[in-house]
């Protein structure tokens, strides 16, 4: 034994481990929502406005990301289910201004439930000449006309 080493036995030496392959390259979102984006600097893409019962989180959520991987810009409820006496005031007011900022607005009524709120923000939209989607087919006109009449409009 050296001096230097006095007292000190040798560690056995551990193999290396080999390194892994190359990850394969990742698709990223960024490359297929270019396909979407208009590429000039002077338009933007569209602006959709979701509008739907905050009951249907999960649906809201799936439709956010569609829009967004369809290269829209896309408003909607703050995401979370908030208390009644909430709702009915200040965020229905704050939702009508993202109408207004909405190129479009895209109506989620999953099974068909349209709630007294949903009514009114497409009552106000189509005051304020907005195009309307809805997620799922609407059956009749005449049904829509029904519902509608019953809305009111606080713009």
């Amino acid at each position: 034994m050296t001096p230097r080493s006095k007292g000190k036995t040798e560690r056995s030496l551990r193999p290396i481990k080999p390194t892994p392959p190359p990850m394969p390259p990742r698709t990223s979102y960024a490359t297929s929502l270019s396909e979407h984006i208009p590429s000039t600097a002077s338009t933007r893409p569209p602006i959709i406005c979701l509008c739907g019962s905050t009951r249907f989180l999960a649906e809201e959520r799936a439709a956010y990301f569609a829009e967004t991987m369809k290269g829209n810009i896309v408003l909607s409820h703050s995401g979370m289910r908030t208390p009644d006496k909430v709702t009915g005031g200040e965020l229905d007011q704050l939702h009508l201004r993202k109408i207004d900022l909405a190129d479009e607005i895209l109506v989620l009524n999953v099974n068909g439930y349209l709630g007294e709120s949903t009514r009114n923000e497409i009552a106000y939209a189509r005051s304020q000449s907005k195009p309307i989607r809805f997620l799922n087919p609407v059956p009749d006109v005449v049904d829509l006309q029904s519902i509608l009449s019953t809305a009111s409009i606080n713009g």
